[in-house]
């Protein structure tokens, strides 16, 4: 899908549009080799869900159910992180084309590097220093490829997700484009996964990693 944004004129001619590509250049060496992962929200019919963790070497899962949205606080290292779930699914958005877009921030090749991530976005002015969104109306693009190579990759979807919300509330908003790296977890092509992922929730709860990232 392409994507076409109409900016608002600069003033004192500076460009308002932020290019930045490629996390991947940062390394994931750096990251803590702890195979604690989580949540994962696993549907169980159209109102209950198991929200699913592996940590300190323990499976965790609390049992939710709700009408319409599932509210948790996590329930590990993530205990200060309030998450907040529509029960429906996403609506899909077939806009393509947007006028009159102040400011966009484009980001790809993330690969599962949080950190680093996080503090493009910040250094960016996407996000605060506590992780919300900063960027006012502005128009935060992923590229693809949030998937695969680093340790991460279920952090980094969970910061894009709330990001969404976050930027909705404040008139922005969020595009997740799909790369080839989303395709190949999708189509089950899991050669460039990180073997954290093996080590961890899917040797743990035996649910195949695709799965755990399925509908």
């Amino acid at each position: 899908m392409t994507y076409a944004f109409e900016m608002i004129p600069p003033r004192y001619g500076r460009s308002v549009f932020v290019a930045l590509f490629a996390c991947l250049f940062l390394g994931y060496h750096s990251f803590a080799a702890t195979t604690d992962d989580g949540p994962h929200v696993i549907w169980q019919n159209d109102s209950t869900a198991i929200v699913l963790y592996l940590c300190d070497d323990s499976v965790i899962t609390e049992t939710l159910h709700a009408p319409d949205t599932i509210r948790f606080d996590g329930l590990c290292a993530d205990s200060m992180q309030r998450y907040t779930i529509s029960v429906a699914a996403p609506e899909i958005d077939t806009q393509t084309v947007f006028a009159n877009v102040p400011r966009v921030f484009a980001v790809s090749d993330i690969h599962g590097a949080f950190e680093p991530f996080r503090e493009i976005l910040k250094q960016g002015g996407v996000i605060d220093s506590d992780g919300d969104w900063s960027w006012g109306t502005g128009h935060l693009v992923v590229d693809g490829d949030v998937f695969d190579r680093g340790p991460n990759a279920t952090e980094c979807l969970w910061l894009i997700y709330r990001l969404e919300q976050e930027a909705k509330r404040h008139g922005g908003a969020v595009h997740f484009l799909l790369g080839n790296h989303e395709l190949m977890v999708m189509e089950g092509d899991l050669r460039y996964v990180n073997q954290r992922y093996f080590d961890g929730i899917c040797e743990w709860t035996r649910i195949e990693y695709n799965d755990i990232y399925g509908p």
